[in-house]
């Protein structure tokens, strides 16, 4: 997704004070643009007001090329 769609994202939680599923099991995956410029990845608990507000989850399994192996976390606010 792009930071625009991600400020999106974020906006319409904070107005409706829901919390958010951001799925990044694949944040090392970056690719180019159709310029040539490299992607950057965007963690939407890093913005303002997201973090309490904000699970993520991770994966080893995708990011270090673990076939058949499920290691993975969710991380968030305590509450």
């Amino acid at each position: 997704a792009t930071a625009e769609e991600i400020q999106g994202l974020a906006g319409l939680c904070k107005e409706h004070d829901a919390m958010l599923i951001s799925d990044e099991v694949y944040e090392h995956m970056l690719f180019h643009t159709a310029d040539g410029e490299r992607r950057k990845h965007h963690r939407v608990a890093h913005l303002d007001g997201m973090a309490d507000r904000t699970l993520t989850i991770g994966s080893a399994s995708k990011m270090f090329s673990l076939t058949g192996w499920r290691v993975g976390w969710i991380y968030g606010p305590k509450e």
